[in-house]
């Protein structure tokens, strides 16, 4: 596109007005073709020509409720659900424009869709167990109880609580110190940002380098060090950060998401994540990891023997 907003603006305008003159629309070509295809992200890049496609698509879904027909309803709902993707990645990548305007418009046409789906679960035209391509969340939304509506926020509070012990491991709360034979294997450049700028003045150190006990530094220090005590020492110190909490916030969450899995007729949060995607269930995608992993085993070999030879010599 153009890097010119005031003729970017016209041009997007003409497309948009060409598309409702011919009665097209490029974003339900899109949802309907299969396989790879050219893209003109000038086509796509009109929020009110989006929020059409999304009426057009309600429509269809109201017909299908019409028939009262579960397969024909779920097409339909999955089919609006790929067209609420789409636009949500457009969105999110800047595409859609006017922005002031796309943010109103893509509130309502949310809001059309979660409750098309709602309609269809509380009528049981929908089962959120068996039901392909409409995402857990929403059928989460559309199904739930008030007792699972507080489930659902607890699990929420719990997921905050779990990220904030996370960030604090993983900040670090300490530091190593270490002198040039333990940092071996790093250049100057990047041992400079462990020492002071006082150089050897700083004499209230313990040691030359001064290394944070974090995330970012003890994967440098993995990755470049070869002084394999030091990697042992920085390993250890790092994964000591982690206490108790983070595993006692983990294990609530976890416990929180079986229950509202179980309450919407899941057997695990796992099978409920995993329900609109195309392995559907814990147990096909254990055996798609499975396969995957037994192809690697060639690839892999001699990698795992250079990783062998370079840890043998260190530790000699």
């Amino acid at each position: 596109m153009i890097r010119a907003p005031i003729i970017n603006t016209a041009l997007n305008a003409a497309s948009t007005l060409r598309q409702v003159l011919s009665g097209k629309n490029a974003f339900e070509e899109v949802i309907s073709a299969r396989g790879a295809q050219e893209l003109c992200l000038r086509d796509v890049s009109s929020a009110p020509l989006w929020l059409l496609a999304c009426r057009r698509a309600r429509g269809h879904a109201e017909k299908a409720f019409a028939t009262g027909c579960p397969t024909e309803v779920a097409t339909s709902l999955a089919r609006w659900s790929e067209l609420t993707r789409f636009g949500q990645v457009l969105q999110h990548v800047g595409v859609l424009r006017p922005a002031l305007l796309q943010r109103h418009l893509t509130k309502l046409a949310n809001s059309w869709y979660e409750t098309a789906v709602a309609r269809g679960v509380q009528s049981g035209l929908l089962n959120p167990a068996e039901v392909r391509g409409i995402p857990a969340s929403v059928l989460l939304r559309a199904s739930v109880e008030d007792s699972t509506s507080e489930l659902v926020t607890l699990a929420q509070k719990q997921q905050e609580n779990l990220q904030v012990c996370l960030q604090q491991g993983l900040a670090g709360q300490k530091f190593l110190h270490m002198n040039d034979e333990d940092l071996r294997g790093l250049t100057e450049q990047m041992k400079s940002v462990y020492a002071s700028d006082l150089g050897s003045a700083a004499v209230w150190r313990r040691a030359k380098y001064k290394v944070p006990v974090s995330w970012q530094d003890m994967h440098k220090i993995s990755d470049y060090c070869q002084n394999a005590s030091t990697r042992q020492r920085m390993f250890e110190a790092y994964y000591g950060g982690f206490d108790t909490s983070v595993d006692e916030a983990a294990l609530e969450l976890l416990r929180t998401r079986r229950q509202i899995a179980q309450k919407l007729g899941f057997r695990s949060w796992a099978d409920l994540e995993m329900a609109p995607l195309a392995l559907g269930d814990e147990a096909g995608a254990r055996r798609f990891l499975d396969l995957c992993w037994k192809d690697a085993q060639a690839s892999l070999a001699p990698v795992h023997k250079r990783i062998e030879e370079r840890s043998s010599r260190d530790t000699s």
